[in-house]
């Protein structure tokens, strides 16, 4: 995409009231009223929570609700009014839709970029601020919804963020888990993105008797109909809202998030859920949320740790980089936005 084909507007919905907060010094995004400008640049923050939350609108967001139109002069009352109001579909019914079960393809259009809140530090205080945005975003969420689905990817970076937010405060009997990403690998292989879950915050948090096991979706990565297996997590997910409330993601060195890797085949194919079947680095076989799904989330958390990352950070805030070549752009827009960085200028 080059910066002409780029929409001329996008909202950003700022927060006049007082936020909810999880520590002194850690406001939430809240759900108070709002009022909306105008602006199209990457916004880097000293903190990890700022006044301004990114809230793109255009025709790419149509899936969110019927509520949302491709007006992009969205009224601050609009906007408020569809942050307060339960999201359409949370019992049962798909996000969007008209019928249980169904959703709403996400239409083909230029992505539109607001302001990404971009956070840097070192990596050990990365992952505390990561698990604090999460914490804090899913507070803000449950004070309007009766629960909030979060997605989670595997990988090192990950792994902090698990260790922090396994010692949040959190009605995660309303928190629901399901995975970004997994390798067509047993449970407890090595290489299992659920594992690593499992060992750094579902095991913890059951161990303390808060997060109840139904709560807990891995993807039947080991199944030998990989496809059925695929259905019916797509199936599981759309009896939850079929989107992702909360998605973190960690930017690979080639800019994918999940597994949806550059010029990859699944990248405009799949509604929910795609397999994969050659991905660039091992183990090939993969199941990975879909472009289409990811667009569906109302918040995203997006880890760009290590200096080998440098390149893809680059054309992640390069406004002319094609989604395509950097598919972490892909969550550049959402609302609720944040990067975390330790790569310095």
């Amino acid at each position: 995409m080059t910066r002409k084909d780029a929409p001329p507007s996008v909202a950003v919905v700022t927060q006049t009231r007082s936020p909810h907060t999880i520590g002194d010094d850690q406001p939430s995004p809240g759900m108070g009223v709002f009022q909306t400008t105008c602006s199209a640049a990457f916004h880097d923050v000293g903190t990890p929570f700022s006044s301004e939350i990114p809230w793109p609108v255009g025709p790419r967001n149509r899936g969110h609700s019927p509520a949302w139109t491709a007006n992009a002069a969205m009224s601050a009352t609009a906007v408020a009014r569809h942050a307060r109001q339960p999201r359409p579909g949370r019992m049962g019914a798909s996000f969007g839709a008209r019928e249980p079960g169904k959703y709403r393809r996400v239409p083909h259009a230029p992505l539109q970029y607001g302001r990404m809140h971009i956070i840097h530090g070192n990596a050990q205080e990365l992952c505390a601020r990561a698990a604090g945005i999460i914490a804090a975003t899913a507070r803000a969420m449950l004070a309007a919804r009766d629960r909030v689905v979060l997605a989670l990817p595997g990988g090192r970076s990950a792994g902090g963020v698990f260790d922090a937010l396994a010692r949040a405060e959190l009605p995660w009997e309303r928190i629901h888990i399901f995975m970004a990403d997994e390798r067509l690998v047993p449970l407890d292989h090595p290489d299992s993105n659920f594992r690593l879950v499992k060992e750094r915050l579902a095991a913890p948090l059951a161990a303390r008797n808060v997060l109840p096991p139904e709560n807990v979706h891995p993807f039947a990565a080991d199944a030998e109909d990989p496809r059925a297996a695929l259905e019916a997590y797509s199936a599981t997910l759309a009896r939850h809202g079929a989107a992702h409330d909360i998605v973190l993601l960690s930017v690979g060195e080639d800019g994918h998030v999940a597994s949806l890797f550059p010029r990859g085949s699944v990248l405009d194919d799949a509604p929910m859920h795609a397999l994969v079947a050659n991905a660039p680095k091992p183990p090939p076989r993969r199941m990975t949320i879909s472009r289409e799904l990811l667009l569906r989330s109302r918040a995203a958390v997006l880890l760009c740790l290590g200096e080998a990352k440098r390149e893809a950070l680059a054309r992640l805030r390069d406004p002319a980089a094609d989604w395509r070549d950097c598919p972490a752009k892909l969550a550049a827009g959402l609302p609720g936005a944040y990067l975390l960085t330790d790569i310095g200028a």
